[in-house]
């Protein structure tokens, strides 16, 4: 994205030169971020004039973003929650939602990262948005659910997921939710879930990820049959 519409320029010469410069620092900044210099990068694209309409919400989360594929994670953090302070457009709150989640559940705080995932969600609720970033959002939320010991309730949030099939998630959310079930005691239930993760046809985009998911199915599925019968 350019900071710019030049066609807005077209009827005021005064402002041409300023939008030229404007729109090459942008291309500066992206250019120094697609040659890996995402410092540099990061820099730039917090060195550029803001947008007449969007300030500099765009520029936060690139510059943010460039800080991340530095493995800087703390430098990003802040500029995530300065968009976030300023800025009222819903798909870039929700991107910077997510990355704050992200950045969260790295560090292993999953209690935050289920916070920035919450909002989140509530967010794309209000505003009836969709997409990979809601879908991975929906299920981290049930994994920071899962590690807080809330397993009955995780084991619920993966149904949908499960339901809808996103070819990078159902079968991780299947086998996370036949987990929390064998935790929790509910051996039936667990039985069920090991059933389904073999028997679903949904597409997945790593097939070697599936098949080990399902070889560790196929080994749980066993003594699970047996507790059932033996109650």
């Amino acid at each position: 994205l350019t900071p710019l519409n030049l066609m807005e320029d077209t009827l005021h010469p005064a402002r041409e030169s300023s939008a030229a410069h404007d729109a090459a620092a942008w291309e500066r900044a992206v250019a120094a971020q697609q040659a890996g210099h995402y410092l540099a990068a990061a820099a730039a694209y917090l060195a550029c004039p803001p947008h007449p309409s969007r300030g500099r919400s765009q520029a936060l989360f690139n510059a943010a973003w460039c800080h991340e594929l530095a493995q800087q994670p703390a430098a990003a953090e802040p500029l995530y929650r300065q968009l976030l302070a300023q800025s009222s457009e819903p798909f870039l709150r929700i991107e910077s939602l997510f990355r704050l989640g992200w950045i969260a559940i790295e560090a292993r705080d999953m209690p935050a990262g289920r916070e920035h995932l919450v909002a989140l969600l509530d967010l794309a609720d209000r505003h009836a948005l969709a997409g990979a970033t809601v879908e991975h959002a929906r299920y981290w939320h049930a994994v920071c659910l899962e590690h807080e010991g809330q397993l009955v309730e995780a084991a619920a949030r993966y149904v949908p997921i499960i339901e809808r099939g996103n070819a990078d998630l159902w079968h991780e959310a299947a086998y996370r939710r036949l987990q929390c079930l064998s935790q929790v005691g509910d051996l039936r239930g667990a039985a069920a879930a090991a059933a389904a993760l073999l028997a679903q046809t949904h597409p997945v985009r790593d097939a070697d990820r599936l098949q080990a998911l399902r070889t560790l199915a196929r080994d749980e599925a066993a003594p699970i049959a047996r507790a059932v019968a033996a109650a």
